[in-house]
């Protein structure tokens, strides 16, 4: 109840608190989206010029469609184009026909692999995840000062609150656990905002770019959710906020 009764009785605190954490969710997953919009684009372009098949067969054989595993099965002239039900099995799955059919002239989507980051020779994904960790990187420095100095202000404003609740009994884990507590209530309220902002804004950027360059774009661009590009962004901002409020919860404890 202190935490709750301290971040309402400090409204105007509380807000710049949120405002900043707000903000930074808002660069962080406008980030994660835009990478996983482009992935999505990547992978739509390759399925329309190059083709939505995970392996290729020279030969046909009827033996194919007792394979469990095997999602759809297209024929065209001697040829069979396979998708599987979940394409990170592919490998093994065309591994395993092989063993029972005689398969000749294999041939992977080696394009489309890569992009889900399972191709054994280029994989996009892996470019795609060091761009997103260099760049939240450089970006967390900056916005890591913003958020401390935001929890360090406020700490110091209520040095006389903590030494009369030291006063009264209560322990230094237990005023550390309560800033640490206000900092992930924070976190979860600047996440939520920083979500709805983000989306809205890479849904109208998405707008624009298509509107603007539509003869560059083979198809529409559109906002997409990766979940690990999602989740990197998520934890980087957890991490920022939560450190940003640690070392003040232990100078707090200390008064």
């Amino acid at each position: 109840m202190l935490v709750f009764n301290y971040l309402f009785r400090n409204r105007i605190r509380t807000f710049i608190t949120v405002l900043c954490v707000t903000l930074a969710s808002t660069l962080i997953l406008s980030i994660g989206f835009l990478f996983s919009s482009v992935r999505d684009y990547m992978i739509n372009e390759v399925k329309q010029t190059n083709g939505d098949y995970h392996v290729k067969f020279q030969t046909f054989n009827e033996d194919f469609y007792k394979v469990k595993g095997i999602k759809k099965i297209t024929v065209d002239s001697n040829n069979v184009q396979i998708i599987y039900n979940d394409i990170r099995l592919s490998y093994k799955f065309t591994e395993e026909i092989c063993k029972k059919i005689k398969c000749e002239n294999i041939t992977y989507n080696e394009k489309l692999f890569s992009l889900y980051g399972i191709s054994k020779n280029e994989n996009i994904m892996h470019t795609f995840i060091s761009l997103i960790v260099t760049i939240l990187f450089v970006l967390g420095i900056g916005i890591l000062i913003i958020i401390y100095n935001s929890f360090s202000i406020s700490i110091n404003e209520r040095k006389k609150q903590f030494s009369t609740l030291k006063s009264l009994g209560m322990t230094k884990g237990k005023i550390r656990n309560m800033v640490l507590l206000e900092g992930l209530i924070i976190f979860v309220i600047g996440l939520g905002l920083g979500f709805v902002i983000s989306v809205n804004l890479m849904c109208l950027l998405f707008l624009i770019l298509n509107h603007l360059l539509s003869e560059i774009f083979i198809i529409n661009i559109r906002i997409s959710i990766y979940p690990l590009f999602l989740i990197i962004s998520i934890l980087f901002i957890m991490f920022i906020v939560l450190f940003s409020a640690f070392i003040p919860s232990v100078i707090a404890s200390k008064t």
